[in-house]
């Protein structure tokens, strides 16, 4: 299945960054079991670039 057959959306609640680490809180929602999910996806960098990504 696609993402289209689930109808889903993802809005964005909270964003927060330093050099190092950033955090994005969202809430995806569609036509799935247990809509809508609260999400927190954490990143690491180093460099500038991703080097761990985190969903909780």
């Amino acid at each position: 299945m696609n993402r289209d057959s689930y109808n889903t959306t993802m809005k964005p609640l909270a964003f927060e960054r330093n050099s190092e680490k950033a955090g994005l809180k969202a809430e995806v929602s569609g036509t799935f079991s247990g809509s809508p999910l609260t999400l927190t996806y954490n990143f690491e960098f180093d460099d500038k670039k991703i080097q761990s990504q985190q969903i909780n």
